[in-house]
């Protein structure tokens, strides 16, 4: 391998880990190998027809505790990562607009929850394999191991999540509904707890199971995601970059933060490593931390530079 091969090596790994080892050549050409070793599990879809990647997410998607493999952004066709990134991003939306219905809603909101969309389809006993172990992203964009001994603990009925004739309960069904503040708050609540990591808890407080959180899946699907944008993702995107934005804009609206003090907004929440062990689901605005606000700004400045390669003029805010 010549110099300038492995620079380039190095520097294609860089966009996907952060990994110290990937510096050395030797650690870069091991990780190398790894990849080529892989293959993507028998449960991912063989196709681009949205309603299987529905069905795969829903099974083997955050909600269950997965991240997404490196190997799935590896071996997967263009067109089946443009049908994940359509699934994921148009999940996520609908989770936030359940989640952030009020505590008191009618039998026909519980009646529509239950109804799949265009979008989001009841899993099917197609796939019953579990997530292959190996490398998954993390939200840094690191690589870890996903090996058997940190798969996801089982939540819902206790007999584990292998049971794919079932749908497994949602993040909205496992999750207390917000209420005691502004429409506005429950909305970056709701938000939050879609593209955050979150605990799933019992009756007694424990944690039974937890949720990876869509914004490492979107992260992911927007490395490898090809453009320019059929017209429905492109409408769909844009509707979550509003969504993003308009988060930021309570956020500062709670702590009277004005844009014209660069990184004022990030000085008013505090860092979530200074905080004790305890379990994270967002119930109240004081759940808040630094590192949420990063995320939120990070998927923006994203999906900024994605409009600007697929070609749109950036939507009025």
């Amino acid at each position: 391998m010549t110099k300038e091969s492995w620079i380039e090596l190095r520097n294609t790994l860089f966009q996907i880990s952060s990994r110290a080892s990937l510096r050395r050549k030797k650690g870069a050409v091991r990780a190398m190998k790894y990849i080529l070793s892989t293959n993507v599990g028998e449960h991912v879809p063989k196709s681009s027809i949205l309603r299987h990647w529905n069905e795969y997410l829903l099974i083997h998607g955050p909600e269950q505790g997965f991240q997404p493999t490196l190997s799935l952004f590896v071996w997967v066709e263009s067109a089946g990562i443009t049908a994940l990134f359509t699934a994921v991003v148009s999940r996520a939306l609908k989770l936030f607009k359940q989640g952030k219905k009020p505590m008191a809603y009618s039998f026909y909101d519980a009646q529509e929850e239950a109804e799949p969309s265009c979008c989001v389809e009841a899993a099917t006993s197609e796939e019953d394999e579990c997530v292959d172990s190996g490398e998954v992203l993390s939200c840094e964009g690191s690589v870890e191991k996903s090996a058997k001994e940190s798969e996801p603990i089982a939540v819902g009925t206790g007999e584990g999540n292998d049971d794919n004739s079932v749908r497994p309960p949602s993040l909205v069904e496992r999750l207390p509904r917000l209420g005691g503040c502004s429409e506005d708050v429950i909305s970056l609540l709701s938000f939050l707890r879609v593209l955050m990591p979150v605990d799933y808890l019992d009756e007694d407080g424990r944690m039974i199971g937890r949720s990876a959180g869509y914004g490492v899946w979107l992260y992911a699907c927007l490395t490898a995601v090809d453009t320019p944008f059929d017209p429905d993702l492109d409408r769909l995107v844009h509707e979550f970059f509003r969504t993003c934005c308009l988060q930021l804009r309570v956020l500062g609206e709670a702590h009277n933060v004005r844009g014209d003090d660069r990184g004022a907004i990030l000085k008013v929440f505090p860092s979530r490593k200074d905080d004790p062990p305890q379990s994270s689901q967002y119930n109240s605005l004081g759940d808040v931390r630094k590192e949420d606000v990063l995320a939120l700004h990070t998927i923006i400045v994203v999906l900024a530079k994605l409009f600007r390669l697929n070609g749109n003029r950036l939507v009025p805010l």
